[in-house]
């Protein structure tokens, strides 16, 4: 029996190491709730949300990504109860301008999951993730105004719609 081929997620256009600001996405496996402790209540904006366990986990791994890679900034990010929104800021790192030495998107985002499946001792994510190189201010603007009302959006639509 032949194997499909995947589809390449990355274009081969971009290099994900270079300077500039990405949008990314991760969900979670079967789409269910893993991150919120009351996924059913109604969240003004991301910090107002109460996160489980595995939330807390994933918020202290993405709040320490500068620590692991200095020349990477988390300009934004949201845990939803199935999925998590990054917004990503490749910097030029102080003392180096050597983009070898930097580390791409996708290992990135690949030793982020692979942390938080350590710490919550089995894989909850789906196979890849979703990105999106930011254009230009307005693309920036949007893109972090869609982060902030998220919440707000998933309330409405999942709430009303599971009646």
């Amino acid at each position: 029996m032949e194997l499909k081929t995947r589809k390449p997620l990355r274009s081969p256009y971009i290099d994900y190491k270079h300077i500039g600001v990405y949008f990314i996405t991760l969900s979670a496996e079967q789409r269910k709730n893993h991150f919120w402790k009351y996924p059913n209540k109604k969240y003004d904006t991301p910090d107002d949300i109460e996160l489980n366990e595995h939330g807390s986990i994933a918020a202290e791994v993405i709040r320490r990504i500068p620590e692991f890679y200095p020349y990477v900034m988390v300009d934004s990010f949201v845990i939803m109860p199935d999925h998590i929104h990054l917004l990503l800021r490749f910097c030029v790192q102080e003392g180096t301008e050597d983009a070898r030495q930097r580390k791409s998107i996708s290992v990135i985002i690949n030793q982020m999951k692979g942390h938080m499946t350590k710490q919550i001792g089995r894989s909850i994510w789906k196979h890849s993730f979703f990105d999106h190189v930011i254009r230009n201010d307005n693309d920036y603007e949007e893109t972090m105004k869609y982060i902030y009302l998220n919440p707000i959006r998933w309330y409405y639509k999942y709430s009303f719609s599971e009646k």
